[in-house]
């Protein structure tokens, strides 16, 4: 089958650069010395190749049925664990399902795809938005603790919840979370959430940061960390100190009054996260 070779750019704290291959046999380089620097498969495949470490993860599923007696382990770089809970129709109570497993064929050492949420490996989150009012996940070593409790004392900003999806009516939900940040993230598809996250570095992880950042799967993340700041893109993008200017009216999207963006004042400029332009290889079954 012949290799799949998709091109873009990412936003985010990437060490290293260069190439790195996941247990999958898929390849996904970064680079950021010059602009269009993706352009030449050939020229990025000479940079240094990284073979990220395997582990074994043993997936785990909670879904309301009769646990299996044995599940068989499975090779991974990294193990992933989500959680959520779910009202049940026929009684209204709070129902939980869970699973944990191994890394996707398109996830390597950067954001998960496991959620709507960009997070480094090494961390968990616990989040509210839209659509889903109570989410816990992680993303690291097998040894990563499922049921961590987190610190609750540093949550202390309220942030907007709701959903917009372009291809269904919007209903106002009007509730609200307390978390340590607010965040909007938007779909490629213009799917747009609103919510609240904490979070915990377990693993020597990159932290969570007030900022822009963006998922090579498209995704886009707007955090804040004052109360109501994710109202809007321009609320959100307002809250952040000047030298975060130049990731303000970053984003392609226009969809609905979340994505109002204000145009940027021209100040000095102190990178949060590196722009990197990425190429991803890989094959699809």
């Amino acid at each position: 089958m012949m290799p799949t070779i998709q091109k873009g750019c990412v936003i985010g704290e990437i060490t290293p650069e260069g190439c790195r291959i996941n247990h999958h046999g898929n390849i996904m380089c970064f680079c950021s010395d010059a602009d269009y620097c993706n352009s030449n498969f050939t020229s990025i495949v000479d940079t240094p190749t990284t073979v990220l470490s395997v582990q074994t993860c043993q997936p785990e599923k909670l879904n309301n049925l009769p646990k299996p007696r044995w599940t068989k382990p499975c090779a991974a770089n990294y193990c992933s664990f989500i959680a959520a809970k779910t009202m049940t129709e026929v009684d209204n109570t709070n129902y939980t399902w869970a699973t944990k497993e191994c890394n996707k064929e398109n996830e390597f050492d950067f954001f998960p795809t496991l959620t709507v949420f960009n997070f480094y490996p090494g961390t968990c989150v616990w989040l509210n938005y839209g659509g889903q009012p109570d989410t816990h996940a992680c993303y690291g070593s097998n040894s990563i603790d499922s049921t961590l409790i987190f610190d609750t004392t540093t949550a202390t900003t309220e942030c907007h919840v709701d959903y917009f999806n372009p291809r269904l009516p919007y209903v106002k939900s009007g509730s609200s979370c307390l978390g340590q940040f607010c965040f909007i993230s938007a779909t490629s598809r213009g799917e747009v959430f609103r919510g609240c996250v904490n979070s915990q570095t377990i693993e020597g992880a990159t932290p969570l940061k007030i900022g822009y950042t963006r998922s090579y799967t498209g995704l886009e993340q707007w955090i804040c960390n004052e109360s109501y700041c994710n109202a809007d893109l321009k609320s959100a993008e307002l809250s952040w100190p000047p030298e975060l200017y130049l990731y303000r009216n970053i984003s392609n999207l226009r969809e609905f009054n979340v994505f109002y963006i204000d145009s940027a004042r021209p100040q000095s400029s102190i990178f949060l996260a590196i722009p990197v332009v990425f190429l991803i290889n890989f094959c699809l079954f």
